[in-house]
C-alpha cells in the first residue's frame, strides 16, 4: 500500500483511474477534511468558514466527512479481478471481532453495536470502465458536531469512532496493510 493524502489523490485521479496493474492506497487524515461524491449534499459554505477542505471524487454518493486519524482507503483493480468490498469489510468485520466487539455487517457498512464505523463504495472507473474502484472509510475518531454541520442529508447510521473501543490509528493500518499487501502482488 501507498500512503498518500487525499489532496494527491484528488489531484491524480484520472492517472490513478487508468492504472494497468492493481494498486492500493491508503490515507491517514491529518485533518478533518471532505471526500465529496455526486450528490448534492455538502454545506459547502460551512466548510469554507471552518477552513475545512473538500475535494470532489468522481464517484457516485454523498458527502464523507473525514475525521483527523480516520484511514481512508482506495483500491484499483482490473475490472476481471471483479469487486473487492464484500471480501475486504468480511475482514475487517472478523478482525474487529476478534478484539471481542459485537461487530455486523450491513451492506457496505461495519457497525458496532448498532454504530456506524466503516463504509465503502465501488465503481468501475477508467477509459472503458476497465478497472474497478474500491473506497473504504474506516473512523477511527468521530466528530458528530461536524457531520451535522457539513451533511446536508440526514444520519440514518449513526456514526461511531473505533477509538472509543480502544483501537488506534496504527493498528488498523497495520491489519489494512497486511491484507492489501497479500491481496496485491
Amino acid at each position: 500500500m501507498e500512503k498518500v493524502t487525499l489532496k494527491y489523490f484528488n489531484e491524480n485521479l484520472r492517472n490513478i483511474f487508468n492504472l494497468e496493474n492493481p494498486k492500493a492506497y491508503y490515507c491517514v487524515h491529518e485533518q478533518t477534511e471532505i471526500n465529496a461524491g455526486l450528490q448534492d449534499d455538502c454545506n459547502m459554505q460551512y466548510c469554507e468558514e471552518h477552513n475545512i477542505p473538500v475535494y470532489l471524487m468522481e464517484r457516485s454518493g454523498g458527502t464523507i466527512v473525514c475525521s483527523k486519524g480516520n484511514i481512508g482507503i482506495s483500491v484499483i483493480t482490473p475490472a476481471k479481478w471483479g469487486w473487492q468490498t464484500t471480501a475486504f469489510l468480511n475482514a475487517l468485520a472478523e478482525y474487529l471481532k476478534s478484539k471481542n466487539l459485537n461487530v455486523k455487517r450491513n451492506n457496505n457498512d461495519i457497525l458496532v453495536d448498532g454504530f456506524k464505523v466503516a463504509s465503502s463504495a465501488e465503481i468501475r472507473v477508467g477509459d472503458n470502465l476497465k478497472n474497478v474502484y474500491s473506497t473504504y472509510q474506516i473512523s477511527i475518531n468521530q466528530d458528530i458536531e461536524a457531520i451535522k454541520h457539513i451533511c446536508k442529508k440526514e444520519m440514518v447510521k449513526i456514526p461511531k469512532a473505533l477509538s472509543d473501543y480502544g483501537i488506534t490509528t496504527e493498528e488498523i493500518v497495520n491489519f489494512c496493510e497486511d491484507y492489501w499487501n497479500n491481496f496485491i502482488k
